[in-house]
């Protein structure tokens, strides 16, 4: 039996402008790339970066390669550039 492993990630909460659809995806993807993308629901285009609305580490427990649990580990300033 495998122990459980603690690993993170910095998310980005993004909101389509056009009609309101909530994303998630890497902060670094999201604020260090500052890319545009289509909304899935709408079609338009948008600026990731421009709409972002929350920012926070996540705190993910692995356990024999499956995630097990996952937790806000702590909120991040969407102002602060990603490392």
């Amino acid at each position: 039996m495998s122990e459980a492993e603690n690993v993170w990630i910095d998310v980005t909460v993004i909101r389509c402008p056009h009609c309101g659809k909530l994303y998630v995806d890497a902060t670094w993807y999201v604020l260090g790339l500052e890319s545009d993308i289509d909304c899935s629901v709408c079609g338009k285009t948008f600026n990731t970066r421009r709409n972002a609305v929350a920012r926070a580490l996540l705190k993910i427990t692995v356990e024999e390669g499956r995630i097990v649990h996952a937790d806000v580990a702590q909120q991040l300033s969407i102002e602060e550039k990603p490392p």
